[in-house]
């Protein structure tokens, strides 16, 4: 069976998709614990710390949510991978979201309003706005780029 039939079924699409999603994810969790134990390697020769095992967290990429990421820890120091902010659970910024859904067609408020109900803070309008404006300044920066170019 030829990649051309099973993408023409659809349960088979499925199964293929997920199981590719699988692997990615995988990938990513594999990569991101390797690049944390190396990060701290460096920290521990350099502050002079020493490895105390691992922690598990949870953590949204934009390839999906990996569960049970080994994070690596120090004994004395207070040591967490650059990627890894305290307490951050995803590896997107408040503006990148912000942008991302203003691009999907969200209203500033209606952003707001998310954010408010998805983190737990208050964003104004207007922050948004300010947000809003310096991305779409960057766009047409883009445009007129592309243009002299062509």
């Amino acid at each position: 069976m030829n990649l051309q039939t099973i993408l023409s079924h659809p349960e088979k699409k499925k199964i293929l998709e997920n199981l590719l999603a699988e692997k990615i994810i995988g990938e990513v969790k594999n990569f991101l614990e390797t690049l944390a134990l190396a990060e701290r390697e460096i920290f521990c020769e350099e502050t002079k710390d020493v490895g105390n095992g691992f922690r598990t967290r949870s953590l949204d990429t934009p390839f999906g949510k990996i569960e049970n990421l080994k994070v690596p820890r120090t004994r004395y120091e207070n040591f967490s991978p650059f990627f890894l902010e305290p307490y951050k659970r995803s590896l997107f910024t408040l503006d990148e979201l912000i942008i991302a859904m203003y691009q999907g067609g969200c209203s500033q408020r209606d952003i707001a309003r998310t954010l408010t109900y998805l983190l737990e803070e208050k964003y104004s309008p207007s922050y948004v706005s300010r947000v809003v404006s310096v991305v779409e300044e960057k766009i047409k920066e883009a445009i007129v780029s592309i243009r002299g170019k062509i």
